[in-house]
């Protein structure tokens, strides 16, 4: 169970099974709370909002429709540090992170590998779980294409090249968080994925090593198990079954499709929430910026055309992350007076 104060994300003890009518009681303060669902082996989330503090009997909601999800735990992990070249740092329970300051060579990355094995159904969208220690700040998650390392013997000199970063996440002191990693894993495979943080103060995540499972690294992965290209998960949450959505429908009638909205993030219930380009100023001869509607998560693209034939579009930008809030803005190269834009959601 997570319960959230002030929009922080807290985990709590709470845990218990249902009466055959799906009732359950919860003691605690007033607020929103997001609750953990297992039946039948299947797991999903639901929400619920205590009005009052004390004891409250609530209602899960459940129609036979399971949101089917696959977890697993970093089978290793270990953290490197510039300042100690050849130090291990293996069977910790805490992985340290800093970004290096005006002193130079103080950078601690984290490496995590995951296995993935006996996955059914269609991978449709991954995240990484993460427990903060005492870190604070932005933690970036980065693709490792090398997975022979192992955790006894990883240091800074001989650690595996890091890639593209694949996903980012602001974070609080003992706060557990998600970071969306997109369609990352497609199928049984091992993964390495590399941590730094943007912050120059040394903070810690906790690791596989930790004596609280709920604590240790997750990869999470939601499945599509009627293969419309839409999660299970997502099509319950707006719509309570599997049936209502298809790869074609569009629910809200906005002109964008259920399967374009859940990869955008956007509400397929609201024809106001849209990815939509809101705005384009030309800024200088040469430069024009769009500004587009955004959600937290994803990462885009902006591509552009000047005559619109097949084949003619191509990239402006790089991968985007997006800024706070709800809008992200970017410069695009403009080099005559007609061109048209894109953007484009980017799973990593």
């Amino acid at each position: 169970v997570w319960y959230y104060l002030n929009r922080i994300r807290y985990q709590t003890d709470t845990s218990g099974t249902s009466d055959i009518n799906a009732k359950i009681n919860f003691r605690g303060y007033k607020g929103l709370y997001e609750v953990h669902v297992s039946i039948d082996g299947q797991n999903y989330n639901t929400s619920v909002t205590m009005n009052n503090d004390g004891i409250y009997q609530a209602t899960i909601n459940y129609n036979g429709a399971v949101a089917k999800t696959y977890q697993t735990t970093a089978i290793e992990d270990a953290h490197v540090r510039e300042s100690k070249p050849t130090k291990t740092a293996a069977s910790w329970q805490e992985l340290a992170l800093k970004k290096a300051g005006n002193n130079g060579n103080n950078n601690q990355f984290a490496y995590l590998k995951f296995s993935i094995s006996g996955l059914t159904g269609s991978p449709t969208n991954t995240r990484l779980r993460l427990s903060s220690s005492t870190i604070s700040g932005t933690i970036e998650a980065y693709i490792v294409n090398d997975n022979n390392w192992s955790e006894n013997t990883l240091t800074w000199n001989n650690k595996p090249s890091i890639g593209n970063i694949i996903g980012s996440k602001t974070c609080q002191t003992g706060e557990t968080f998600d970071i969306n990693l997109g369609n990352l894993v497609t199928q049984d495979q091992t993964i390495t994925i590399a941590l730094k943080t943007t912050s120059t103060t040394a903070g810690k995540i906790f690791s596989s090593e930790a004596t609280d499972d709920r604590l240790r690294p997750k990869l999470i992965i939601s499945i599509d198990s009627d293969n419309d290209g839409i999660s299970d998960g997502w099509e319950i949450t707006y719509t309570g079954n599997l049936s209502s959505m298809d790869n074609s429908s569009d629910k809200d009638s906005d002109g964008s499709s259920d399967k374009d909205e859940f990869e955008a993030g956007t509400d397929p219930n609201d024809s106001n929430d849209l990815l939509t380009i809101l705005s384009i100023t030309q800024i200088s001869p040469t430069q024009r910026q769009l500004t587009w509607s955004s959600k937290p998560g994803k990462q885009y693209k902006v591509l552009k055309s000047s005559t619109l034939a097949p084949g003619s579009w191509i990239e402006d930008t790089g991968i985007l992350i997006p800024s706070a809030g709800s809008t992200t803005s970017a410069n695009c190269s403009s080099t005559s007076q007609k061109m048209f834009y894109r953007v484009k959601v980017v799973n990593p």
